[in-house]
């Protein structure tokens, strides 16, 4: 019996003693895991202040490089209008302006204005002009002024270049901080309670739509004039091109003395015509100019009879006055 009862306290003893160190190993282990979980905090913060310190840190060089990229996107990105302005003369106007017309098309560009018309009160025969105005996409501009340079004599030539990044950019802005309030507006209105914060978010809301509908117009329009250049040419049919190549004083006197004399025999020419053209005005202004004459000749004729019956009149009052002076002689 009392070797029953040393065992059975033994047994006790031993299981006390398993608890307790069992409590222990646990304890030692949540303040491991502690330990553990306060070092991966402090890393996380000291590997955050280490790379603050690797950006405050980071090389001039590489800011100056972001600087450079950013103007070159910004010179790559330029909002530029161009404007053409060509004279233009051919001896071969038909086909000059049918080419020119095929070329504006197969450029993608349009025809914006045309007008072609004959000097009705010209010199030369047959002479025709045309101003054309054309919208041509503006990575195809070179190439169709190089054509049409190439395919007639150019007199005159000018281009413009408008440079509107800066209002382009504005607009932009302008337009997204209105979008921005737009869409605030939107969500006041959606929360407004009284009629007087409705009324007051409905008005300035329809102001902002406004705005933002009249800068979208001004893109548009800013992005036609952009993506398609305008270029004026004006179209002369000719007899003779003029000269372009420099000459010399021989050359000149030559070609000089060659206008003159083409020009000489042009206004001979122009003068002719001018009078056949004139014929019918000057027989009109020849039958006026006869029946004045017939008038005149008869009020002058008119004239002289009446003046010649005054002074035979006259006469006959002169040849009977000495006959009645002696009969009143001879009655005194």
């Amino acid at each position: 019996m009392k070797k029953f009862e040393k065992s059975t306290i033994l047994c006790i003893m031993m299981l006390i003693t398993a608890t307790v160190l069992t409590g222990c190993g646990s304890s030692a282990n949540m303040t491991e895991s502690a330990a553990s979980s306060v070092y991966s905090t402090d890393d996380i913060y000291m590997n955050e202040y280490a790379m603050e310190e690797e950006a405050e840190e980071a090389p001039a060089e590489e800011i100056m490089t972001d600087v450079a990229t950013e103007e070159a996107q910004q010179n790559t990105g330029r909002k530029l209008i161009k404007t053409v302005s060509m004279d233009v003369e051919t001896e071969e106007y038909d086909s000059l302006f049918a080419k020119i017309e095929q070329r504006i098309t197969e450029l993608g560009g349009y025809i914006e204005n045309l007008n072609e018309y004959q000097d009705r009160y010209g010199y030369e025969e047959n002479l025709r002009e045309a101003s054309i105005t054309a919208r041509i996409p503006k990575e195809k501009l070179d190439e169709f002024v190089t054509e049409v340079t190439e395919s007639s004599n150019v007199i005159n030539r000018n281009e413009r270049v408008e440079d509107v990044t800066l209002s382009y950019v504005d607009l932009e802005s302008h337009k997204k901080v209105l979008i921005t309030e737009r869409d605030r507006l939107m969500e006041l209105l959606e929360n407004a309670e009284t009629m007087e914060d409705i009324i007051a978010i409905e008005g300035r809301l329809s102001e902002v739509r406004y705005q933002i509908e009249s800068m979208e117009s001004q893109l548009r329009t800013y992005d036609n004039k952009i993506d398609y250049s305008t270029v004026y040419v004006n179209i002369r049919e000719v007899e003779r091109l003029t000269p372009q190549i420099e000459e010399t004083a021989w050359e000149k006197i030559k070609t000089g003395f060659g206008e003159s004399t083409y020009n000489v025999l042009r206004g001979i020419k122009n003068t002719t015509i001018q009078l056949i053209i004139s014929i019918p005005y000057l027989i009109v202004w020849a039958i006026v100019i006869v029946i004045l004459i017939i008038i005149v000749k008869v009020i002058i004729k008119m004239q002289e009879k009446k003046k010649a019956k005054k002074q035979i009149a006259q006469q006959m009052m002169h040849t009977q006055m000495p006959g009645v002076q002696k009969e009143e002689k001879n009655e005194q």
